[in-house]
């Protein structure tokens, strides 16, 4: 069955998780030519098929006003706009969706909101881009591609953080007993009290818990869901 689904009806492991994306994670998926709402839509339809016109009057609604447009080199206005609705439709909502379905059948649940900025990604327009969080995790040094520069200079602070909370799950199921010692404690997603929707800000020298927006909230609970509309 769908994903979506299955988590509704609880059938998934029940173990400690760490959920977590980074701020812009649509943007090197969608072309840099998207000039327009309709080319915006076309790729969103061609990612999800079954979409319908409801949705897609959500979307345009959320995402792709006019004032929603971002000019960056080689790229055309509604390239940002069109990321940041794929971007939350396929890994950020989802990720939300699914600490939620986690604290609520009584597991420990935690989410991050990787949001550290390279100088050169962030000119460019890509920002905090999908997965560039592994060079934190493993270092720039031990991953495949080349790192962002700036893991090597003014983001290498980072590294220890992020090493620290991982090593401390993967050791004791919790990220926080063994952390990079200043590290802020990264709380659970929910308190099992009513508070909820925390997850941690990850950003050099700037590292908080934060509350997800309201506004951000909403458009994850509508794409949660319709997930299984989209055959997510």
């Amino acid at each position: 069955d769908y994903t979506y689904r299955l988590f509704q009806q609880g059938k998934f492991i029940k173990v400690p998780v760490i959920f977590g994306d980074d701020t812009n994670e649509g943007t090197i998926f969608v072309p840099k030519t998207t000039s327009t709402v309709g080319e915006a839509d076309t790729f969103i339809q061609d990612q999800f098929p079954n979409i319908n016109f409801t949705h897609l009057t959500k979307l345009n609604d959320w995402y792709l006003k006019e004032n929603q447009t971002r000019e960056f080199p080689n790229s055309s206005p509604y390239w940002r706009p069109a990321s940041t609705a794929y971007g939350e439709i396929r890994y950020i909502c989802p990720g939300i969706y699914m600490s939620s379905v986690f604290a609520s059948a009584g597991v420990n649940s935690w989410n991050y909101h990787y949001a550290v900025q390279d100088p050169a990604a962030e000119a460019s327009g890509r920002g905090v881009s999908h997965t560039v969080e592994e060079n934190a995790i493993w270092g720039p040094q031990y991953v495949s591609g080349t790192p962002p520069a700036s893991y090597l200079t003014e983001n290498a602070p980072i590294v220890p953080v992020m090493q620290g909370y991982w090593t401390s799950f993967i050791r004791v199921f919790d990220p926080n007993p063994l952390r990079y010692p200043g590290s802020p404690e990264w709380k659970t997603w929910s308190d099992g009290h009513g508070e909820d929707y925390r997850r941690i800000f990850v950003r050099t020298n700037e590292t908080r818990m934060e509350t997800v927006s309201e506004a951000q909230r909403e458009r994850c609970e509508y794409w949660s869901s319709v997930g299984p509309d989209l055959s997510q």
